[in-house]
Parts: C-alpha cells; sequence; structure tokens
C-alpha cells in the first residue's frame, strides 16, 4: 500500500513540476533566478523583463535579474540571494531592481548574512532516559543550529525524524527534553499524567530518532528544563507544540525531500511551497 502511495505521489509530484515548467511566462525561458522569496506581506509586486504587468508577489516566487521589485506603503518583503545566500528584507516603500548580488538602490534595505557552517556542524550523540508508551532505541544527537525554537509552534512533524533547537542557557551543563500528549478533557492544553518521552541533551540543539508512539493528527507540547552547573534547575526554560504526521503526510514530507536533492528550479519551489501548505513548517523554512 505504502509502495503504491509513493507511485502515486511521485506522478502527481513530476505532473505538477511540468505544468509549473510549462506555465512560466517568456521572459523566464533561459533566464536564471538570483533569488527567492521568503517572507512577503501585504502590497507588494514583481515586473520581470519583458513582462506586460506586475505580477502580485507570493512566497517562494523566483526574482531574476532585472526584476523590478514594488513595495507599497503597507508592503514588505525578504529575498534570499542565491549567490551567496544573503537576505535582503525591504519595509519601506518604493521601486528597486534585483541584480545577482542584491537589490538596488540600497535605501531602505537591510541585510542579513546566514552562516551556513552552523547549521551544518553535527556533535556527538548523547544518552537518552527511557519515558512512557517508548518503543525501541531513541537517541538524541546534537546539531548546531541557530538559537531559535523548534520545531515551529503548531508545525506539522515527522515522528521518526524530529530535531529540536532551544536559546543556549548560559550556565547549563545539560538539559532535559520532556513530550507530553495533549489533553483529552482540556484540549490545546498538556496533559500532566502522560509523558510520551522524556531525555537528557548536553548540546541546546538535538535529534529525536527512533519509533515514537504519536498519534497522526494529535498535539504534542514539550518543553526543556535546563540543568545548571549547582544542581539546581531552571524549568520551562523553552517549550513549544507540534502536530503528528500521518503516514500519508510523513511520505508527502519525504517525497518533497528527495525534490529539494535536484537541481530543477521548478521542483524546488513546488517541494518548498507543498511542505509550507501541508504544515511542514520546519522542513519549508530549510528548503
Amino acid at each position: 500500500m505504502s509502495r503504491l502511495l509513493f507511485l502515486h505521489l511521485r506522478q502527481v509530484m513530476a505532473c505538477l513540476a511540468m505544468v509549473f515548467s510549462v506555465s512560466l511566462p517568456q521572459w523566464a525561458c533561459g533566464a536564471k533566478p538570483v533569488g527567492v522569496v521568503m517572507l512577503v506581506e501585504g502590497n507588494v509586486t514583481l515586473q520581470h523583463e519583458g513582462g506586460k504587468e506586475p505580477l502580485k508577489c507570493a512566497m517562494y516566487n523566483q526574482v531574476y535579474e532585472g526584476t523590478k521589485v514594488s513595495v507599497g506603503e503597507t508592503g514588505s518583503i525578504a529575498i534570499v540571494f542565491s549567490r551567496d545566500r544573503h537576505i535582503e528584507k525591504v519595509t519601506t516603500s518604493g521601486i528597486r531592481t534585483a541584480t545577482a548580488s542584491g537589490l538596488t538602490p540600497q535605501s531602505g534595505v537591510a541585510t542579513n548574512t546566514l552562516d551556513s557552517r552552523k547549521s551544518l556542524a553535527v556533535r556527538s550523540s548523547v544518552s537518552s532516559l527511557p519515558g512512557s508508551s517508548l518503543q525501541g532505541m531513541v537517541i538524541l544527537r546534537g546539531v548546531e543550529r541557530e538559537d531559535e525554537v523548534r520545531p515551529v509552534n503548531r508545525a506539522l512533524v515527522n515522528g521518526a525524524d524530529l530535531t529540536f533547537s532551544w536559546p543556549e542557557h548560559p550556565q547549563a551543563t545539560s538539559y532535559i527534553i520532556t513530550i507530553r500528549s495533549e489533553s483529552r478533557e482540556h484540549p490545546t492544553r498538556p496533559t500532566d499524567n502522560h509523558i510520551v518521552f522524556r531525555g537528557r541533551a548536553k548540546s541546546h540543539n538535538a535529534a529525536l530518532t527512533g519509533r515514537m508512539d504519536f498519534e497522526p493528527g494529535a498535539m504534542y507540547f514539550w518543553n526543556v528544563d535546563a540543568e545548571r552547573n549547582d544542581g539546581t534547575e531552571e524549568k520551562d526554560h523553552a517549550s513549544g507544540q507540534f502536530m503528528a504526521a500521518s503516514p500519508a503526510q510523513t511520505a508527502i514530507i519525504q517525497e518533497c525531500q528527495e525534490m529539494l536533492r535536484s537541481d530543477d528550479e521548478a521542483q524546488l519551489s513546488l517541494a518548498a511551497l507543498t511542505l509550507y501548505k501541508i504544515g511542514a513548517k520546519d522542513h519549508a523554512i530549510t528548503a
């Protein structure tokens, strides 16, 4: 059954990618994009060279050399440029032209540079602690990432491959991660008497791999307690919620991850948009 699902999904993705690519306007043929829209709000349009009229801007739109980016009074846009992965955010009105190195003129443009080395460094494994309803071996693996709380709140996640991230505590020697299920009596609140997982990590970033009892479509709550040098704890140093993906949704996430290994711009954009639409926000952000 799962094999048929994957084959059907691959056919659907291939058809959508073909439709996406053939529906591109004439100005895009042979043109190389210089960036991708990662955030957009309010009145923002893109006027591509050779295009007859401005197009309403949306997330994951490609920006080409010579594209006119028009931001209205209530609009804002953030573009990541492919040459060096720097991000430019515009919150002031005006028209700017996209080049391979960024927008011009630069007045009213805020620039931020991504540090790719930090997101790729992998640290050593640490042991896990048993928790109720835990099946099989679970390993917490430290991963260097930005100091942000992940997974994104209410994001759809694959329970078999779940990465956590939280701000580093200056006095912490280790962290305790606890995952609780949603209360049946009080929805949108965690239950105190059912701990799905509890584990200890030495890093402020950790990946949870293994077999977990996550119910598809259910909400789960996680929190991190920081253990200080003097043996005391800081409760709820970080916390968040996530939704468990169903087998079909997990298959879509995995298929999109395969598409992200492609060099085809249409497939990359389609995979990122598909992940965002189904609620897999962490994967969409990574894409």
